[in-house]
């Protein structure tokens, strides 16, 4: 099995193991036999068996009627509560904040919902939790357009959230005016948008 940890971190082999089993189970499209975690972990039978065996008992694996194993139903419980905790708007904050500082525009955090891009929030402070499994974050409608059309996979051949065909056919993006002045009064306070 590779040794892939960084310099200075902690290892503990069983856990290390445990976690590459998991690894490859999540990555593969098709659940494997022992022999096959045993050989791609370049691993013993016996110790690849003793890993399946205690992710078993646990949930993180599990069985199919051939005998050949799968990711199990316990991470799907785990991944849950992660976005539960998971406060996106605070981490997506320091993005935005950049984003607005270098294109000087307003940035938008939205979700994309199944066939549906929802608005959550924008620099403004307000305070918002959201759950979903899917993020984007765009600047503008026409970004989000663009990002859903560039977003083709074999999966969704015309994009995501566009099996209509209609992501952006009628779509109207605001139209903004710019001007400039200095107001001494108001030098070096904070920016407000």
């Amino acid at each position: 099995m590779r040794d892939s940890a960084p310099q200075g971190t902690y290892k503990v082999q069983a856990l290390d193991r445990a976690f590459a089993v998991l690894d490859l189970l999540g990555e593969s499209d098709t659940p494997l036999g022992l022999a096959q975690v045993a050989a791609s972990l370049q691993l013993h039978k016996s110790t690849a068996h003793r890993f399946l065996m205690v992710l078993e008992r646990h949930h993180m694996v599990e069985r199919t009627a051939n005998g050949k194993f799968r990711l199990g139903l316990r991470l799907f419980d785990f991944g849950n509560r992660a976005i539960e905790q998971y406060d996106l708007r605070e981490r997506a904050q320091p993005h935005l904040r950049r984003l607005v500082a270098e294109t000087e525009e307003t940035a938008h955090l939205c979700i994309l919902e199944q066939a549906r891009v929802i608005y959550i929030d924008k620099t403004t402070g307000q305070e918002h939790r959201v759950k979903a499994r899917v993020v984007a974050l765009a600047a503008s409608s026409a970004e989000s357009v663009r990002m859903l059309l560039n977003s083709k996979s074999a999966r969704f051949p015309n994009g995501l959230a566009n099996s209509s065909g209609l992501v952006g056919k009628y779509i109207m993006d605001t139209v903004g005016a710019d001007f400039r002045g200095q107001i001494p009064a108001l030098e070096n306070l904070p920016i407000h948008n």
